[in-house]
């Protein structure tokens, strides 16, 4: 960003301003979107974006930002505090993708520097954090003689299998399908 807002009206339009990409993101992806139609989407002049952001990519680097924090914080609020089996795993961790799914796609299909986003390069050392809370305290060490590669490899197989079963299933797959069997190898891991 160039500058920081500092007052409640200028932080109303870097929101409306994030907002909107995240919707144009979900829509027509990256390469459709230019900061013409985010001003539009937004209800705010050119001007205004051009004021706090040097152009798209910083646009959507800042939403990059806020959605890895937007889902790992859903999967602490979904997960972490309370008892709950595998298909309540299973259900928080599609959920929380899913709801997501347009933006998701655009992100990680679409952006050319998505990698070299600062939120990016730390998420798999947050959610291995987070997965390693949830894994002991819902599923224990799971008889694991390492328990910290086991939580590693785990996070690792379950990101890949929820992005792709929301992003690209093989056809014919429901969401319940996806959901019940994620649940049910979660349920055998935990046996």
């Amino acid at each position: 960003m160039k500058k920081q807002p500092a007052q409640g009206r200028s932080q109303a339009t870097v929101e409306a301003v994030l907002t909107a990409t995240a919707q144009l993101l979900a829509e027509s992806g990256y390469a459709a979107l230019t900061t013409n139609h985010i001003a539009e989407r937004a209800g705010v002049s050119i001007g205004s974006i051009y004021q706090y952001f040097p152009g798209k990519e910083a646009i959507v680097a800042l939403v990059v930002e806020h959605t890895v924090a937007e889902i790992l914080a859903d999967f602490g609020r979904g997960l972490l505090g309370h008892a709950i089996g595998p298909a309540r795993i299973a259900e928080v961790l599609y959920d929380t993708i899913d709801r997501r799914a347009g933006l998701l796609r655009a992100l990680n299909y679409e952006v050319p520097f998505l990698r070299d986003v600062p939120a990016v390069g730390t998420m798999r050392g947050r959610l291995l954090a987070l997965a390693g809370r949830i894994y002991s305290d819902q599923l224990g060490d799971g008889g694991f003689r390492h328990p910290e590669a086991a939580a590693f490899q785990l996070t690792a197989m379950m990101q890949a299998a929820v992005l792709d079963s929301i992003l690209a299933p093989p056809p014919g797959m429901t969401r319940r399908q996806a959901i019940d069997t994620l649940a049910e190898i979660i349920a055998r891991l935990s046996a």
